[in-house]
């Protein structure tokens, strides 16, 4: 019989376009395939996200500032807030809060990949998975992936709210960290998560 490399998988079979193969794998070759894409894929994730984030930026912190109703921006269309906003503290303030925005979304995305195909593996039934698996393993990933990155989150709504003036000190991810820390202790870091979990679970 012809020896087999100790490397290679045998697989008894496989279908492609309903034809019958047999075929060998090499594990190795699988790992390097799988670090590939999660490294294009987190790129073009990160790339796409950041424009998009950066080009909504300025209505979605709008959003927030009505949500919470700063005095300075009741009664204003949006237009005149967006105008209101760039007049009291320059261009700046229509990016504000979108830098921690960017930053989040590359271990976002690594965690996403990561414990999609963790939970699916070892709690779902791998390749067996049915539909309703399948939904649930994303939620739960959803919800991780969530709560791993949700301290940026919190801290990017922290800056997008604050209003000051266009010569004011520019606040910093790591500045306003510690100024949560410091007022709330480190479970301030995770003000409002269970509706965050919440969201994330029916999003993912």
């Amino acid at each position: 019989p012809k020896p087999q490399n100790p490397k290679l998988l045998k697989v008894k079979f496989i279908f492609i376009n309903d034809a019958r193969f047999d075929q060998e794998i090499n594990p190795m070759e699988i790992a390097a395939d799988r670090c590939k894409f999660l490294k294009v894929y987190i790129q073009l994730k990160s790339i796409s996200g950041a424009i998009s984030r950066t080009l909504t930026n300025p209505l979605e912190r709008l959003k927030m500032l009505k949500q919470v109703k700063v005095v300075e921006y009741e009664g204003l269309s949006v237009y005149r807030s967006l105008i209101f906003m760039t007049q009291k503290e320059g261009f700046y303030g229509l990016l504000k809060g979108n830098g921690v925005n960017v930053v989040r979304i590359a271990p976002f995305s690594a965690f996403e990949f990561f414990f999609y195909d963790l939970y699916k593996s070892h709690i779902f039934g791998g390749t067996t998975a049915s539909p309703w698996a399948k939904l649930s393993c994303g939620g739960l990933t959803g919800m991780t992936a969530s709560f791993l990155t949700y301290p940026l989150d919190l801290i990017r709504t922290v800056m997008s709210v604050k209003v000051g003036a266009a010569n004011a000190k520019t606040p910093t991810i790591l500045g306003v960290g510690q100024e949560i820390i410091k007022t709330s202790g480190v479970k301030g870091l995770y003000k409002g998560l269970p509706s965050t979990l919440y969201v994330s679970e029916i999003n993912f």
